[in-house]
């Protein structure tokens, strides 16, 4: 049975609606960009690091122990925290300067973000 949680019919998005909608896809290929590059400073400090030869695997178990696991993970949740308050940014803006279906529609985004 479809849900009746956002009963939007014949929705036509303007120009605000779609420039909002670029705007979060414009975030969220940011923030992945962002996290992949975390993610990659990541390995490469433990795998290569300032190493001017190719470690040991000694070396790179050890740097694999001694990582600072805890501080990745902050900055992993911290992008993901500024992504959420951007796109949410977006949408109460979009929520804003719409009206009828598209309004009703930044409505129900912004309901499923809370």
């Amino acid at each position: 049975m479809p849900s009746k949680f956002c009963d939007i019919k014949n929705l036509k998005p303007g120009d605000k609606s779609t420039k909002a909608l670029e705007e979060i896809e414009k975030t969220l290929n940011l923030t992945k960009a962002l996290e992949a590059l975390s993610l990659f400073g990541t390995l490469y400090n433990i795998f290569a690091g300032k190493a001017t030869r190719v470690p040991s695997a000694a070396s790179q178990a050890a740097n694999i122990k001694m990582y600072d696991w805890e501080r990745l993970h902050g900055a992993m949740k911290g992008i993901d925290v500024i992504k959420r308050n951007r796109v949410e940014q977006i949408i109460v803006m979009a929520m804003m300067d719409t009206s009828g279906e598209e309004k009703k529609f930044w409505q129900c985004m912004y309901n499923t973000l809370n």
